[in-house]
């Protein structure tokens, strides 16, 4: 036999009651009877006044104390009392009707289970006690035990006694022998003698009976022996004992220690209680009223449950209890399931290597092994891999498991400072697809990484979802590690990018990542997103810029995307100012765009500067060229395509803004103002290359006509014109217009050393030039400039090339000079009108004059 056990102290019920022992004391029936049972002069403690009982399956119990009697669950504490209205001295419960009698000196009165009073018996046969034995209700005297209810049975007749316990199957009595009546009514007598029996307690079966006499010894008392086996202890000071279990019993002794025995005598625990507690038997075990406090005479009851605790339980409690000695030594004794030992010491010991070899790997429950490893986790990686080992060993090729060692691996590779429990345990239990959007929230693009690279629950279609998801407001270099090896993402993701937030350094940023994986592919469209970024920033047109995307810029021509920097400028410079800092890279790229804005500036009808007079539009030209180092084949460009009216004042601003135009351009712009001089002023555009013969002929004619002819002018312009028209010396036809406007020139300017008559049509401009020289002369004397020009261009024609007009010529100019001698105002027209000159009329003219 074992000796090991242990016992749950449970509170039943709080503040049970509140009672005053003298005031129960000083009831004179109470007084009386207490006198006639114990020896003379015996003070009444709290374990005289606490009368007990309890029904037949222990559930209930009823408790009598002075005038209140309680109805108490045993199981969970709920009661109810009722006031009896004298004092009663005992009380027992009748199972069969869950009825409670009490007893007094002059009454029996029974109460249902609601403490309701039922009905009230006298106490006719003087009982002092009752009992229930055998479901029957009796009563019992000095001499007699009666039957209250069945009165057919007869009384039986008992010795004196002084104290007397009774179970549903039997009553104890005793005085100085003991006296056994069991459940068929017969009366056993035990060959023991005492001095004096100070207590008698028996188990619920009556099974065992406890005697305790006034020297401290306790005989124990077998029904299997017919009560003659018995053993005789020897205790100090004991005041009460009772039954514990079956193999056990307990004794409370005058120092409030209650102390648990087995059978053989030997003590195993020892409790110590409040003094004045009050001990009960009931077959769980037993209830012990505990005081607690003292207000003025009363004092305050708390109910406490105790039961006992089988071997099993005790192995499970000391496991439960990390009593590993304990519950060792019990499972070898007792052969209990090792795995409860090896369960309990895994559950509330730290993991490591050790319990994984000397516990896990011994556990017999191998599902049990399975779903520990499942659900939980270690401190450190190495034990953590140790034990999905381990597990491996039970389930090879699991999948769960081999999951979880792939979800291991991946959690060690995650930046960490340290493998923090809690952690591990989330992300290994984790859906992995809600553990990556929850990273992509907090921005944990390595872990991603790490998972995307390492796992094989992800596939290709949750990568791009999560990539997809990711905010665009996050710069591209925390999340490069996640970006595909795909061109088609790039391309697509930039647009997105641009989309949603119009963001343009987020948008270069990505695209240069993109630029960097494919240079070939990229390079372009990142080189784009850096001129789109500029062209945010700083473009002028504010307007333009909100409802332009990233695609858009990209299909918009080189002069939409100048235009749209620099069209809100205020003027040249800060136009310039912007493309020096920001459009370069789009001018060098497409010089054309360039011209072609540039040229409708100098338009009649401008994009940019439109409240800007002409003047001002060709110096703002010219400022913003001026920064390039091929300005001078710009301004020839910008201008050949320009529409502007080019009269002599834009001319002249175009000389003095742009001085490092060509020379062509600038000879064409000499010719434009000679044309200018008697003709509607032309633009640029009108001049083309299949136009400029016509046109310089033309400005040749003006000069000709017009009051600036000079000498140094004409040979300006046949300069100027040899060198603007390119086939000049191919275009014979060009060279004899250009001649004959040259000879006319001469004429006009009688540069005689410049004229040289070499074939008829210069010998008849010559003559109609005398003609002209004639009609204008102011005087018929040869003296007149013109009569003297005339003259002189006759005598400049060759004699072997001179048509008879000339002679006639030089007699008319005979004929004027004579007539000059008679009258030198009169004009060689008047002579001319003169049909019949020899009468001509001069007195009549001087008159007319």
């Amino acid at each position: 036999m074992n000796s090991r056990f242990d016992f749950d102290e449970t509170p039943l019920k709080k503040d049970f009651g509140s009672f005053s022992l003298d005031d129960i004391s000083s009831g004179s029936s109470i007084t009386s009877i207490i006198k006639s049972i114990f020896t003379a002069g015996a003070r009444l403690t709290w374990n005289d006044v606490y009368k007990f009982a309890y029904n037949e399956d222990s559930t209930y119990c009823a408790i009598l104390i002075g005038q209140q009697l309680f109805r108490v669950s045993i199981s969970d504490g709920r009661q109810i009392f009722t006031n009896v209205g004298e004092n009663y001295y005992d009380v027992a419960y009748l199972s069969k009707r869950d009825e409670i009698i009490v007893l007094s000196d002059k009454q029996i009165t029974y109460y249902n289970n609601k403490l309701t009073s039922i009905k009230s018996i006298p106490n006719q046969n003087k009982l002092l006690r009752l009992a229930i034995i055998n479901d029957n209700l009796v009563g019992i005297s000095k001499s007699q035990i009666t039957f209250i209810e069945n009165t057919e049975e007869k009384p039986i007749a008992i010795e004196e006694w002084t104290y007397l316990s009774y179970c549903n199957r039997l009553i104890c009595l005793g005085s100085k022998t003991i006296s056994i009546i069991n459940n068929e009514y017969n009366t056993i007598h035990p060959d023991i003698k005492y001095e004096t029996i100070k207590e008698i307690s028996c188990n619920s079966k009556g099974s065992k009976i406890y005697i305790l006499d006034n020297k401290n010894n306790i005989t124990i008392l077998s029904e299997d022996s017919d009560y003659m086996e018995f053993v005789i202890n020897e205790t100090t000071g004991t005041m009460q004992v009772m039954p514990w279990k079956d193999e056990f019993y307990l004794t409370l002794n005058n120092y409030s220690t209650i102390s648990f025995f087995n059978n053989n005598g030997q003590r195993v625990l020892s409790k110590n209680i409040k003094p004045n507690s009050v001990l009960r038997y009931v077959p769980s075990g037993f209830l012990m009223f505990d005081p607690q406090n003292v207000i003025g005479q009363n004092v305050h009851f708390d109910i406490v449950k105790f039961t006992p605790v089988d071997p099993y339980d005790l192995y499970t409690r000391s496991c439960e209890n990390s009593m590993w000695s304990e519950a060792k030594k019990l499972q070898e004794i007792y052969n209990f399931d090792s795995d409860i030992f090896h369960k309990f010491y895994i559950q509330n010991n730290e993991l490591n290597r050790r319990i994984i070899d000397e516990h896990l790997r011994l556990i017999k429950d191998k599902d049990y092994v399975y779903n520990f490893v499942l659900n939980n986790s270690s401190i450190s990686s190495d034990i953590e891999s140790a034990l999905i080992n381990e597990c491996l060993r039970v389930k090879p090729n699991d999948e769960k498991l081999t999951k979880i060692r792939e979800r291991l691996r991946i959690f060690t590779k995650l930046p960490r400072t340290s493998f923090l429990q809690s952690e591990w345990n989330e992300f290994k239990n984790s859906d992995i697809k809600v553990t990556l959007q929850n990273f992509a929230k907090n921005q944990k693009f390595k872990d991603i990484a790490i998972i995307f690279q390492e796992s094989k629950e992800i596939t290709k279609s949750d990568k791009d979802d999560i990539i997809s998801h990711l905010s665009p407001f996050i710069p591209p270099s925390e999340y490069e590690c996640l970006m595909p090896n795909d061109v088609e993402y790039f391309k697509k993701k930039c647009f997105e990018i641009d989309d949603k937030i119009g963001q343009t350094d987020i948008l270069c940023q990505f695209l240069k990542i993109g630029s960097t994986k494919f240079p070939k592919e990229l390079s372009e469209l990142y080189n784009n997103s850096l001129l789109f970024d500029e062209f945010v920033c700083n473009a002028t047109n504010l307007e333009a810029v909100k409802k332009l995307s990233f695609n858009d810029f990209i299909n918009l021509q080189d002069e939409q995307k100048l235009f749209i920097f620099i069209s809100d400028s205020n003027n040249g410079l800060e136009a310039k100012n912007i493309i020096e800092k920001h459009c370069l890279k789009i001018c060098q790229n497409n010089f054309d765009g360039l011209c072609t804005l540039m040229s409708n500036i100098l338009s009649d009808s401008p994009e940019m500067f439109k409240k800007s007079p002409e003047t001002d539009r060709i110096k703002f030209v010219s400022q913003i060229i001026e920064i390039f180092p091929t300005k001078s084949d710009l301004a020839d460009k910008i201008l050949k395509y320009s529409t502007i009216i080019l009269d002599d004042t834009n001319i002249s601003v175009i000389l003095s803004s742009f001085g490092y135009l060509s020379e062509v351009t600038k000879d064409l712009l000499i010719l434009l103002k000679f044309n200018n001089k008697n003709s509607k002023p032309k633009s640029f555009k009108q001049i083309t290359d299949k136009t400029i013969p016509e046109f310089i002929l033309s400005a040749g004619e003006n000069l000709l006509s017009s009051k600036n002819l000079t000498f140094d002018n004409w040979s300006e312009f046949t300069k100027t014109s040899k060198r603007v028209y390119k086939d000049y010396k191919k275009d014979t036809e060009f060279r004899n217009k250009l001649k004959m406007e040259t000879f006319n020139a001469m004429l006009t300017l009688k540069e005689w050393s410049e004229i040289e008559i070499t074939n008829s049509k210069e010998i008849d401009i010559c003559l109609d030039f005398c003609q002209k020289m004639i009609k204008s002369a102011k005087s018929c004397s040869l003296r007149d400039e013109n009569l003297s020009s005339a003259v002189q261009i006759l005598g400049m024609i060759p004699d072997d090339m001179q048509p008879p007009i000339v002679k006639s010529l030089f007699n008319r100019f005979m004929m004027y000079d004579a007539f000059s001698e008679l009258d030198n105002l009169i004009t060689p027209s008047i002579i001319d009108t003169t049909e019949d000159k020899t009468k001509f009329d001069f007195e009549h003219f001087r008159k007319k004059r």
